[in-house]
């Protein structure tokens, strides 16, 4: 709910466009979409339809006669969309709308609903034909004509429940067009309809790991990257089976805990998984299998704690935080594992064992970040030194230096 900010790269700040407009000054706005024309930004917010100007600031949408609330049935904006003559199409909780740069007006754009369904607009996609698709709550996708202004029910008929929530539109190679919905993943040709759906199957390790598609992109190689509820997908373009990966404790070709931290890829491509409750799984591709690194282990190769946060390499060390068990240290030759952990006695030991974040500054040392500040790390002597001057002893869950040396928290 921070609404919009913008990141420059030159200073490495952020500003804060909302602050400078007064009656959005303090107020909880989310922005919900965000598309760019030639010298601005149009911003679908929880509270109506604002644009950005880099050189004008930020102000809200003002139709001619007044306020654009007064024109849009329901404040709450979800998606926007430009069609080729410049309109802009609002989707909102409410139903479809229209605003006219040239003449600002706002034009209500009803669409054959029944009286039983509900009206929210969840996406809006202009194809390469200048055709328009509406993605709704409760209806399915509409394709309109924006300049005949003709309305198509786009009959999906899947004969699957939840598949008439649109949540993202995108085209792919060949014509074909990939719908996500909250029943599953469907595919359409303008030319034979809809061809197929993609749906999760607990007995096929090759489905849809959700039925809930919230997002689509496709990439450079024609390959498409699917965000689910339960994770993410690539669909191989000359496969068409989906690559996902899940848990199943007590099989090593699969993970044992399926809530993931931490990633880090070594030397052989192999990859280092952090689990919030099953230490490290490091996953071959080769062999397609994983090796468990955990706290049940014999020492000196088991962990503290099981719950990885962060992972920082350094030479053949691979120092890793974890929450409970302080920092750990393995040796990428050997895979020992050496633990510092907090002792209040022991001058030198680390502050806390919630670690969370960890980095590495120019010289020998390692910055930790804990539940109860900032330590540093002297690899040379092994001991830390505690910097309460940074931020006290407060939680700290991300550190960083940047190119100049400044330490980011």
């Amino acid at each position: 709910n921070g609404g919009l900010n913008i990141y420059h790269r030159s200073t490495e700040s952020f500003s804060h466009p909302f602050e400078e407009l007064e009656g959005l000054r303090g107020r909880d706005i989310s922005v919900n979409d965000v598309v760019q024309e030639k010298d601005g930004y149009w911003l679908a917010t929880d509270n109506n339809v604002l644009r950005y100007d880099p050189d004008r600031g930020l102000d809200t949408l003002k139709p001619a006669g007044g306020s654009a609330k007064g024109y849009l049935e329901g404040n709450f904006v979800r998606k926007l969309e430009f069609d080729r003559k410049g309109s802009l199409w609002i989707g909102t909780n409410r139903g479809l709308y229209t605003y006219h740069p040239a003449d600002r007006s706002v034009e209500a754009m009803p669409l054959p609903f029944n009286e039983f369904q509900n009206k929210e607009i969840w996406e809006l996609y202009l194809d390469e034909e200048g055709l328009l698709w509406i993605g709704t709550y409760s209806a399915g996708i509409f394709n309109i004509d924006p300049e005949s202004r003709e309305i198509l029910r786009n009959e999906r008929n899947p004969g699957v429940d939840r598949t008439e929530t649109v949540k993202s539109i995108s085209k792919v190679m060949y014509g074909e067009y990939w719908i996500g919905t909250r029943g599953g993943l469907l595919k359409y040709s303008k030319t034979v309809g809809f061809t197929g759906i993609f749906r999760n199957n607990i007995q096929e390790p090759n489905s849809l790991s959700a039925n809930s598609v919230l997002s689509i992109f496709n990439d450079a190689r024609g390959e498409t990257w699917i965000g689910t509820r339960g994770g993410l997908n690539l669909l191989a373009r000359s496969k068409q089976v989906f690559q996902n990966y899940s848990a199943l404790p007590g099989n090593r070709s699969y993970l044992n805990s399926g809530t993931i931290y931490a990633f880090w890829t070594d030397s052989q491509g192999r990859v280092w998984i952090g689990t919030e409750d099953g230490g490290i799984n490091v996953y071959n591709p080769e062999t397609k299998t994983y090796r468990y690194i955990t706290s049940a282990l014999e020492a000196p190769y088991a962990l503290s704690q099981n719950c990885i946060k962060a992972f920082l390499n350094h030479g053949e060390d691979l120092y890793v935080a974890t929450y409970l068990g302080g920092l750990n240290v393995i040796d990428l030759n050997t895979w020992k594992v050496k633990h510092f952990t907090a002792r209040n006695t022991l001058p030198g030991s680390i502050s806390d064992n919630r670690v969370w974040d960890l980095c590495k500054d120019q010289g020998d040392h390692i910055w930790v970040a804990t539940s109860k500040g900032v330590d540093r790390l002297d690899l040379r002597s092994g001991t830390f030194t505690h910097f309460p001057q940074l931020c006290g002893e407060e939680n700290v869950a991300w550190i960083e230096m940047d190119s100049q040396g400044n330490l980011w928290l």
